[in-house]
């Protein structure tokens, strides 16, 4: 009979193909963990064989390859190639998987079989059972003969068990033929050995009645009738009466104790809850005191409440007459109208700062502003440097101006907001009486514009890039420019 293997990595020969062999291969042409057969075989330094797919199974992501049979380790580069056994394996006598009429060597089959002129029938196909490799042809008569999967009846009982378990369910069916050990009476079913033979065979060796006396007597029906007629059990029974009763002397001292330790255990809890009970009661007594001090001290406040309550009335016309000078004084300071605030949002920061630093011009300009009507007319700007950030300012002839005090009076206030947290805002204040600015401060002429002021380093440029500060945030950043104007003289002539 054809004894199948699968092969794997047969040049010509597709992997998990079963070829039926002529005669047994033996173990060392096969792969030590699968036992698949491989043209290619590996060998580590102890002659074991192993295929190509093995290898990468049993090598880690380190490439060292462990051994199954004797646990060697190694790099997987070290395994050597066995040409000896790839030899030997070519020459193994096969048949043809499709089942045609061809004998010859591995090496052979590989040329035969891509020319075999099989017909459908005989495609090769997976046994639904074992799913060994078989034709289509084939397949019928190898589920019913020869596949290790398939179904048969057991001869003793109405089972239906596989062909591979078969030879374990006979050897353990309750319905196979049986004898027993004892007086070698055949039986026709174990079960009936096992259920109605065992308890009553006389040859059947049994413990004495006495057993659990200490006797270890073992013996047939027949024995222990004249074992239990000649010895006497007397001493045997008295002795383990005897043992009984030191142990329940010995149990009955051990209870004694453990009563005896548990109502010392009693006495003593019982103590510790009466010094508890007198610590409540203390703690009650004290917690009564400290509520009727709490009491007096709140009386006390009160009292002291009212008492502020009578300061605070007292001192309400002072905070009038207060606040009558306070707006006194602040009509003194009256500006010429309401602060001015400009918002100034420049984006996109990183764009702009790279086109500004080639161009001619470096300022980035805003549009002309007017502080109000009638107001002063600004233009702001900025400059990026290589570490700084510059911003400035010009004041424009308008409009408005014949109608407008010059010098420009009051104070310009330069704000960087943090767009996330407004403690962090960076201000910057310009004093328009400042004699080194003054001449950026007068009327200008027709059609023209003053020199710029301003700051040159108003922030650093990693300040203003600092995420956690808040000033850039969406790639733009804001600029505030509040101009508060003061009292001056009247409008020249």
């Amino acid at each position: 009979m054809p004894h199948n293997v699968t092969v794997v990595s047969v040049d010509g020969l597709p992997d998990e193909l079963s070829v039926p062999f002529v005669e047994p291969v033996p173990s060392n042409l096969r792969c030590s963990l699968c036992y698949r057969i491989t043209e290619h075989a590996l060998s580590d330094p102890r002659d074991h064989i192993f295929c190509s797919p093995c290898t990468q199974v049993l090598s880690d992501v380190e490439n060292m390859f462990t051994c199954t049979v004797c646990a060697w380790q190694g790099r997987q580069e070290l395994l050597t190639q066995r040409r000896n056994v790839a030899d030997a394996v070519r020459a193994l006598v096969v048949l043809c998987p499709k089942q045609c009429s061809f004998q010859g060597s591995l090496l052979t089959l590989k040329e035969h079989f891509r020319g075999c002129g099989s017909t459908q029938g005989d495609e090769v196909v997976s046994c639904p059972l074992c799913k060994e490799q078989v034709t289509k042809r084939g397949l019928g008569l190898h589920v019913g003969k020869f596949c290790n999967m398939r179904i048969e009846p057991c001869p003793y009982c109405i089972c239906s068990i596989g062909h591979a378990d078969m030879e374990h369910h006979m050897s353990s069916c309750d319905y196979r033929p049986s004898s027993c050990q004892y007086c070698m009476l055949p039986l026709d079913t174990f079960k009936e050995l096992r259920e109605k033979h065992l308890p009553q065979c006389e040859l059947r060796p049994r413990l004495c009645d006495y057993n659990t006396f200490g006797c270890v007597y073992e013996g047939t029906s027949e024995e222990l009738r004249k074992h239990e007629a000649e010895t006497n059990h007397i001493e045997l029974v008295n002795e383990r009466f005897q043992q009984m009763n030191r142990t329940f002397k010995e149990s009955k001292e051990q209870c004694s104790a453990s009563i005896e330790q548990l109502r010392t255990t009693v006495d003593g809890l019982f103590a510790k809850n009466l010094d508890l009970e007198n610590s409540v009661q203390e703690l009650r007594k004290q917690q009564d005191q400290k509520s009727h001090e709490t009491a007096e001290m709140c009386a006390r406040y009160e009292e002291k409440f009212r008492e502020l309550q009578d300061g605070v009335k007292k001192n309400e016309v002072s905070v009038g007459e207060w606040q009558e000078s306070l707006r006194t004084a602040m009509t003194d300071m009256t500006l010429v109208g309401p602060e001015f605030k400009h918002i100034w949002k420049i984006q996109p920061y990183s764009h702009l700062r790279r086109v500004t630093r080639s161009a001619e011009n470096k300022y980035l300009k805003s549009e002309a502003v007017r502080t109000g009507s009638p107001g002063y007319l600004f233009t702001f700007s900025c400059r990026f440097t290589e570490s700084e950030l510059s911003v400035c300012m010009n004041v424009h002839s308008g409009e408005d101006d014949d109608l407008l005090p010059w010098p420009l009076p009051g104070r310009i206030i330069v704000t960087l907001k943090s767009q996330t947290n407004p403690k962090n805002d960076v201000d910057k204040v310009i004093d328009t009486t400042n004699p080194s600015i003054a001449e950026c401060f007068v009327r200008p002429e027709a059609g023209g514009i003053n020199p710029r002021f301003g700051f040159v380093d108003f922030v650093k440029l990693p300040v203003l890039e600092n995420e956690r500060k808040g000033f850039l945030v969406n790639d733009c950043f804001v600029l505030q420019f509040t101009i508060l104007l003061g009292k001056n003289s009247p409008p020249n002539e």
